[in-house]
């Protein structure tokens, strides 16, 4: 029945497809959008789903079951994202420029070293493109910042291992296995996403002798009732900033008592 989902997409089944979906997901990560990962993510597992099913023969409810895995991790991540519109997971790793460079120099230091895997069943294109995803994986999680990014890179690490298992250990229960880890990935994500919220209300702290400046943080209107006031306290009070000492003559006159007469 999805037969012919695949055959629309049996161009990432040829080099150039691979090609092509290498390119994309190293794009993705100089962009560093959430809304460009995440797309890159369910097309670089379509991708290994055709490469699996035509060049491998794999059973073809194996891939359609990855596709839509990866279909509902995806839709699990952006739903989330969209909830939380303040998230700290919209900061950039670095600018692109830096992230480029990164992605020359792992590229350029592993094909210097010259570093060969051989795998039975896998060309060496093949195993290129497997080692190229898994390294784009690992430049994920090393510049991520945020619950998307670091799932985002898992689940392109895991996509790539679950292709090598199905095709060397082509076993069912290996299978539900890889898209159990896929969907508790995404859940974990999902969930990390909603609970890394910039707070949109503070609450008032108050000051004593032994709080230091950073002890004045701001929390969040959720740990306090309606009653208290959410308005933000200054770290340095007001009539500290205007406070001026009193002349000589009138502090020798404080500490000078009265005489009785």
């Amino acid at each position: 029945m999805m037969s012919w989902f695949f055959d629309l997409f049996s161009f990432f089944a040829t080099g150039g497809g691979i090609l092509a979906t290498m390119v994309l997901v190293a794009a993705a990560i100089v962009v560093w959008d959430w809304r460009a990962v995440l797309p890159a993510l369910l097309l670089v597992q379509i991708s290994f789903a055709t490469l699996a099913l035509r060049v491998y023969a794999v059973p073809l409810a194996w891939s359609t079951a990855h596709v839509s895995t990866m279909l509902i991790a995806c839709l699990m991540l952006g739903l989330s994202m969209l909830q939380v519109p303040f998230s700290r997971s919209l900061h950039q790793a670095g600018n692109w420029f830096l992230r480029f460079l990164a992605i020359g120099a792992v590229l350029t230091c592993w094909r210097l070293v010259e570093i060969t895997i051989s795998l039975p069943q896998f060309s060496a294109g093949q195993i290129s493109y497997f080692t190229f995803m898994a390294v784009f994986a690992f430049i994920i999680l090393s510049l991520s910042d945020s619950p998307v990014f670091t799932v985002a890179g898992l689940l392109l690490w895991v996509v790539v291992v679950q292709t090598m298992l199905e095709v060397l250990l082509p076993y069912p229960g290996v299978i539900a296995i890889m898209g159990a880890v896929q969907l508790l990935l995404a859940l974990t994500g999902s969930y990390l996403i909603l609970a890394d919220r910039v707070p949109q209300r503070f609450a008032r702290r108050v000051a004593t002798d032994v709080t230091f400046p950073d002890d004045l943080s701001m929390v969040t209107v959720d740990e306090v009732d309606d009653t208290v006031d959410t308005a933000p306290l200054p770290i340095i009070a007001p009539h500290l900033l205007t406070y001026t000492p009193p002349a000589n003559g009138e502090e020798a006159s404080e500490r000078t008592p009265q005489s009785s007469g």
